[in-house]
């Protein structure tokens, strides 16, 4: 079995994401999306397992949680995936900042890309 039924230690909490530790797992949780209820969970079909639970919105299914197993992932490779889903939403926030100020008729010099 996997993560949820130990209890759950943070790592690091960023601005989207949380990074959480248990018995057996890194948990990636990406907080924008884990606002809403599981709708499916699935796993890698690779020589490591990771499990990773989906939400469906507008018809997509969107990964919430990532779970990866301990024993086999260094904490490093944790973080690596934390800041990717963290870049992955300050990156959006940066796009749609540039669509405010089109729709807003403002110059978009000063939004940081």
């Amino acid at each position: 079995m996997y993560a949820g039924e130990t209890m759950r230690k943070k790592v690091i909490e960023g601005e989207f994401a949380i990074l959480w530790e248990d018995d057996n797992w890194w948990i990636v949780q990406d907080k924008v999306y884990s606002r809403f209820p599981v709708a499916k969970r699935s796993h890698t079909e690779t020589f490591i397992t990771i499990y990773i639970d989906f939400v469906e919105i507008n018809g997509k299914y969107i990964p919430a949680y990532f779970y990866l197993p301990k024993n086999v992932i260094p904490l490093r490779i944790a973080m690596d995936h934390f800041n990717r889903v963290e870049e992955t939403h300050k990156k959006r926030v940066r796009e749609l900042e540039l669509y405010r100020g089109f729709y807003e008729g403002e110059s978009n010099e000063n939004v940081p890309m």
